[in-house]
């Protein structure tokens, strides 16, 4: 049986159990193929790559890392795809062979250009891009001066809408990375995953993993508005599906179309802290898109960097911060609500169709949230 067709069979013999005042789904019908049984079905054809744009935000001197690890991408060969906490658990899909024609790089640097070492042109104009030798078709890289997070990231959305525009046809996923982040993941070989305490990668192999996760509706919960790791050093990842309505926005893969819920970030008056974007999207979540990002098994991140930047937590200002952004558009006043910062309320299941049943489906009143978006791509797309 194909993995598509058993995802929705699961359904027919799916049951409820209760765990620590948790719900879980557990199936009796497997998701992919658990035995070595000579009857097990071949495996089915790649499939066409996904288009994704991976934008990145950070200093000129790790341009260099993201650029080789973009590149390698490019030409490495897709694994199969592990499924569940059965270590012997495989699947028979495998990722499709990167397409460099639906894929994009930006990188943004906020304190100095990238140097003329990688790029054919060299000017220190503001918001200059400059064209990389690269495997895909461009890379480019953007100057951003001074900017602060928040103004970096509605700037590569900006970005991101000219070159969908540019190309004719939408990305299917807007990544969004913090340039301090490093991928760690749980080692396998095969289709064999290794205990958690044992051994795990860095880098390279777990960034390829991340990209091709998202090749899969199957393995993805369609409730799910976006999809990231959870942060932590070495084996902090999850060995099962997981959401949440808070996580940590260092990576960040927004589903295309989800983007009128979700973006642009809200821009902060001067003087407030930096969180208070992130902050807003938590309550943002929490109002109308609960417990609806995903964190992809098996891998996690952390941030090596810790550089200065205006912190703090204060929820009348996330209130005000919230208002200010989304007062023409949505009520979020109760955006004061601590509950919504301080703690992860998890909802787990062992595999996708388990997570979508647990989801909460959007909050039909938000609705109008995503004029804010289409009232900021008509002005991005008009200049």
């Amino acid at each position: 049986m194909m993995l598509a067709q058993q995802y929705h069979a699961a359904i027919a013999s799916s049951n409820t159990t209760h765990q620590n005042n948790e719900t879980f789904l557990t199936t009796t019908t497997p998701i992919g193929n658990r035995s070595n049984d000579s009857h097990d079905p071949p495996s089915p054809p790649r499939r066409e790559s996904v288009d994704i744009i991976i934008m990145v935000m950070g200093e000129a001197r790790n341009f260099q890392r993201w650029h080789d690890l973009w590149n390698n991408y490019l030409t490495h060969e897709p694994e199969p795809v592990v499924l569940g906490n059965n270590y012997s658990e495989y699947s028979h899909i495998i990722a499709p062979t990167p397409d460099a024609s639906k894929l994009s790089f930006v990188y943004a640097s906020y304190d100095k250009p990238v140097t003329a070492r990688y790029n054919e042109t060299n000017s220190t104009s503001d918001f200059n891009s400059y064209m990389v030798i690269s495997h895909s078709k461009t890379t480019r890289t953007i100057y951003m001066p001074g900017s602060t997070w928040t103004q970096a990231r509605n700037k590569l959305a900006e970005e991101a809408l000219l070159d969908e525009r540019r190309r004719g046809r939408k990305y299917d996923y807007w990544v969004f990375l913090d340039d301090d982040v490093e991928f760690h993941c749980r080692k396998r070989e095969g289709g064999v995953l290794f205990d958690k305490k044992q051994k795990i990668e860095i880098g390279q192999i777990c960034w390829n993993r991340f990209l091709d996760f998202l090749n899969f509706d199957e393995l993805i919960p369609q409730k799910a508005t976006l999809l990231t790791v959870k942060m932590g050093r070495k084996s902090n990842f999850l060995t099962n599906y997981g959401a949440v309505s808070n996580a940590d926005p260092f990576v960040t893969a927004f589903k295309r179309d989800s983007l009128q819920y979700h973006l642009p970030y809200a821009t902060l008056r001067e003087g407030m802290s930096e969180h208070n974007s992130a902050y807003v999207q938590y309550c943002l979540m929490f109002t109308c898109m609960k417990q609806s990002a995903l964190y992809i098994p098996h891998i996690c991140g952390k941030n090596n960097d810790h550089r200065p930047y205006t912190r703090g937590f204060n929820t009348s200002e996330i209130a005000e911060a919230a208002v200010q952004n989304y007062g023409p558009y949505l009520n979020m006043q109760h955006c004061d609500n601590i509950e919504y910062y301080v703690k992860r309320v998890f909802i787990r299941a062992p595999d996708a169709l388990g997570l979508d049943l647990q989801i909460p489906s959007k909050n039909e009143t938000c609705d109008s949230v995503k004029y804010r978006f289409y009232d900021w791509e008509a002005k991005v797309l008009s200049n």
